[in-house]
């Protein structure tokens, strides 16, 4: 049996892991006396970092795990509290702290094989950071400490380099459940509902959240149900009203709209009566087909011979119903791609 400290705490952005708190149990405990001392091994136990690696945020995301022992659980078992506290500190002198404990007296008695396992996820800007790490029994007060090197560079031959420029140079993340995990704007073609905020200069991430709150793709009403057949038409409809210029005098504005979705197939959709649109130089569309795949081999093989990672898909009804609109489609399945498509859409964007 293998427990795992759970993650359950949102980004902090930069310097506020001190401001909000997590500095506190740095100072509760000896830490800065153990950095001053230097390497301790009390507690058996493993660390790790992973090379850091472009997320599906677009950033650049690096894990820390480590696994205390299991005959050190077994022996620390019912009492007392681990503590793992996390520091990494930039080559200024800029600090950012977090933590998290898990609970010795909740480790069953017949805990005999694995250990106890802690993960920490981080946002984080190009450069060398040194991290230190501790561990800590507050029954027995001894504690395993160390020091590493962490060089973290950014994705090669970047289509976007300037796009991290503003962001905080560290974020530790949690992982939350969705829908607050992505916070994604769209629509919802079953119970045909849309969220939508005008005059952006900003998302406002918490309206977005309670729009998606209240959505549960595992439930479907009667209405809904009778009016899947027309979720094609729906799509057709609202994408149709975004693109449309309004009758008025003077410079059109640009229009540009994005889709992003999964592959979506539709089944027993009535037919889409499309209207007539006309050409517009002033009216974009894309659609970024995303369908991420887990890590694995760039090629996998088959009686000997390469085949592709990623096989090619047929068109969904997603695409089928932009083409009419001249979409240009971006079929991604890694966020690298995902990258270059962004670049490729914002120069398109930039050249009108």
């Amino acid at each position: 049996m293998n427990w795992t400290v759970a993650l359950a705490v949102v980004v902090l952005g930069a310097g506020e892991a001190l401001a909000q708190g997590r500095g506190d149990l740095f100072r509760r405990f000896p830490f800065e006396q153990w950095r001053a001392a230097g390497s301790a091994s009390q507690i058996k136990w493993q660390f790790h970092m992973t090379e850091a690696s472009l997320s599906p945020h677009q950033r650049l995301l690096q894990r820390f795990e480590g696994v205390v022992d299991a005959g050190e659980v077994q022996k620390r078992r019912d009492h007392g509290q681990l503590w793992f506290l996390l520091e990494l500190e930039d080559t200024t002198g800029r600090r950012w702290r977090t933590r998290e404990m898990a609970d010795l007296s909740r480790i069953p008695a017949d805990f005999k094989s694995g250990g106890v396992s802690w993960a920490q996820d981080a946002f984080v800007l190009p450069g060398k950071y040194q991290v230190s790490v501790a561990v800590f029994d507050t029954k027995t007060r001894e504690h395993s400490f160390l020091t590493r090197e962490l060089r973290v560079a950014g994705p090669k031959s970047d289509p976007l380099a300037q796009a991290e420029q503003g962001l905080p140079t560290v974020e530790f993340v949690r992982q939350y459940a969705q829908p607050d995990a992505w916070f994604q704007p769209g629509l919802d073609l079953a119970k045909k509902k849309m969220w939508q905020q005008e005059g952006v200069r900003g998302l406002d991430w918490e309206k977005m959240r309670d729009a998606f709150a209240t959505m549960n793709p595992g439930v479907i009403d009667v209405a809904s149900l009778a009016g899947k057949g027309a979720m094609q038409q729906y799509f057709w409809d609202s994408l149709l009203a975004r693109v449309t210029p309004e009758e008025r005098k003077g410079d059109e504005p640009l229009r540009v709209v994005i889709v992003l979705s999964s592959p979506l197939f539709l089944e027993r959709q009535y037919k889409v009566e499309p209207a007539t649109v006309p050409k517009d130089p002033n009216r974009r569309v894309y659609y970024l087909q995303y369908r991420p795949l887990p890590p694995r081999p760039a090629m996998m093989h088959f009686e000997d011979k390469p085949m592709p990672a990623a096989m090619a898909m047929p068109a969904d009804d997603l695409e089928r119903t932009l083409k009419l609109l001249d979409a240009k489609v971006f079929s991604v399945v890694s966020p690298a791609q995902f990258r270059k498509a962004l670049a490729v859409i914002l120069a398109d964007i930039g050249k009108l």
